[in-house]
């Protein structure tokens, strides 16, 4: 979508795409738009061995319908960001959206080898709501929060600089948290050992695949072509 979320995405992709020796064409769309008809229409006439989308959740699940619709079906569809809820299988359906790849946070589901912790999340979870996670933003809130309140802890007060200067000396590995992330802040506090995990859309549930250590006891890490 042709935001500033969108638009800085795409090109940070494009960049490193082309890096690897990848031909890649950038079409956008509105996220408030109601017909997404030539988008689609585009991206066949493209004919893409790999087709990405990073959009909000209403934008992409429109996309996507559209894209289902209009018969298009490439060997290999990646969401970013979105795309992983329940929203989405209700909208598409479990069939359209098998092998579907998604770049998402951390999932609650991941292995407790990858995320130590994530059993026990996923456990109270379920115990106090009923119900398995809506969107695995939560877990990743919840990490947020609780390393938030480290540092404010660390500091000894609630003031902003103590409490940025508290944060920038935490230094984790990755592997160390229930979402497998690390802390490193970088010079615009940004956690540079926070990273995504790819999940794929498997007979209606969407299971992490990469890292292959993400990939919980009992799932597959195979990634075949929707084709």
């Amino acid at each position: 979508e042709d935001s500033a979320y969108g638009t800085s995405i795409a090109e940070a992709q494009k960049e490193m795409l082309e890096t690897a020796g990848v031909t890649v064409s950038i079409n956008a769309h509105s996220f408030k738009s109601i017909d997404l008809t030539d988008s689609i229409l585009r991206a066949k006439r493209a004919m893409p061995d790999i087709w990405i989308n990073t959009g909000y959740v209403i934008d992409t699940n429109l996309l996507l319908r559209t894209a289902q619709e209009q018969g298009f079906n490439p060997a290999v569809m990646m969401t970013v960001g979105t795309g992983d809820t329940h929203e989405t299988l209700e909208a598409l359906g479990a069939d359209y959206l098998e092998g579907v790849l998604v770049v998402s946070y951390p999932r609650a589901d991941i292995s407790e080898t990858y995320g130590p912790g994530s059993d026990a999340f996923l456990a109270l979870y379920r115990k106090t709501y009923d119900r398995d996670p809506i969107a695995p933003q939560g877990m990743n809130a919840y990490f947020g929060a609780a390393l938030l309140f480290e540092a404010i802890e660390a500091a000894g007060t609630t003031d902003f600089e103590a409490v940025i200067a508290a944060a920038k000396a935490i230094d984790r590995p990755e592997g160390s948290s229930l979402t497998g992330y690390g802390v490193a802040f970088d010079e615009t506090m940004q956690n540079t050992r926070a990273l995504p995990v790819i999940a794929q859309w498997q007979s209606g549930a969407v299971k992490a695949i990469f890292p292959v250590s993400a990939v919980a006891e009992g799932d597959t890490a195979v990634n075949l072509p929707r084709q």
